[in-house]
């Protein structure tokens, strides 16, 4: 990782900086993994599907961009910009670091 990428993973833990994002929920971690892991290529709804909701077969697009929302507001929270969470329309999200 380049000094300037702002996210990581470290021991599988998301971090921003050098701050761990320790309070966000299974369902979030599991997205923000994956963008990490895949920026700044945008990972799609079909894979988020997949992390999110392993043992249903159906999964609601409302509850992902709920999902997607819940984020944004947590790493609002913890100081960090929502921009960095973008949308790729008719694709899915990718993270801008």
């Amino acid at each position: 990782t380049s000094n300037t990428q702002k996210f990581s993973i470290r021991d599988d833990q998301v971090y921003f900086d050098n701050k761990a994002l320790s309070s966000l929920s299974r369902k979030e971690s599991l997205i923000l993994h994956s963008l990490v892991r895949s920026a700044p290529q945008p990972i799609s709804i079909d894979t988020i599907a997949d992390l999110i909701f392993t043992k249903e077969d159906k999964f609601s697009l409302s509850a992902i961009n709920k999902t997607i929302e819940r984020l944004r507001k947590k790493l609002a929270t913890l100081g960090i910009s929502s921009s960095y969470l973008a949308t790729a329309s008719g694709i899915g999200y990718y993270l801008k670091n």
